[in-house]
């Protein structure tokens, strides 16, 4: 009777060992499907530049800022601005996990508003442009205001 029980144990424990292997190989690492998520940590690549593809100087002191677009369209909590580098890139990287603790605003899911500060007054850009789930690079373009 012993060994009966202890090869019914054995064969519950190779059984709930396996079951639990497929459920932990099944999950997506709890990104929500957004591919420029690591470990809690989204990134965001904005490039700014002209209409002919060069990028502004960084005596300008342009920056980008990311604002969270609330499900009404409006804007919630807005990130820390990050200056371009002398290709017009900034990288903007934003702890969901440390932010959504103390703003509702953020999310894994978030879209956000893109912000570029600072735009000289004989340019603008696309200021209807927001991030989507799932794409982590944009370009800015700035084109020149007619006289």
């Amino acid at each position: 009777m012993t060994k009966k029980l202890k090869v019914a144990f054995l064969a519950c424990l190779t059984l709930c060992i396996a079951l639990f292997a497929f459920v932990f190989a099944a999950c997506d690492g709890g990104n929500g499907g957004n591919d420029n998520t690591n470990d809690g940590i989204i990134t965001y690549t904005v490039t700014v530049e002209y209409e002919d593809g060069t990028a502004p100087s960084t005596d300008l002191r342009i920056s980008v800022q990311l604002c969270a677009v609330r499900d009404d369209g409006s804007l919630g909590l807005c990130l820390t601005p990050v200056q371009i580098d002398e290709n017009g890139v900034a990288v903007i990287e934003i702890d969901v996990h440390t932010l959504s603790q103390t703003s509702s605003d953020i999310t894994e899911d978030t879209i956000y508003h893109i912000q570029v500060n600072r735009v000289p007054d004989t340019h603008t850009y696309n200021q209807e442009l927001n991030t989507s789930v799932g794409q982590s690079s944009y370009t800015v373009v700035l084109t020149e205001v007619a006289e």
